[in-house]
């Protein structure tokens, strides 16, 4: 396969898991549906802020590993 065969075969597939809802959407929407507008985004912004942890700690090890090795010092 050459490199725009691929592109559009990822293209297609993140296409599809962006608009398939998952498991976050069905949270989100049983919190809103059950306890109002408020609990709904007492749901996204606790998934948001987890995100955020998520994606710093991520960056974190990944740069400290990046720093522990001997050939970037």
């Amino acid at each position: 396969m050459s490199y725009a065969q691929n592109l559009w075969l990822f293209a297609a597939l993140l296409f599809g898991i962006i608009v398939v809802p998952g498991m976050d959407m069905l949270f989100v929407l049983t919190n809103a549906l059950t306890g109002g507008r408020k609990a709904g985004f007492a749901a996204v912004s606790g998934m948001m802020l987890g995100g955020v942890v998520h994606t710093l700690s991520g960056t974190l090890g990944a740069t400290l590993l990046a720093l522990a090795m001997p050939a970037c010092r």
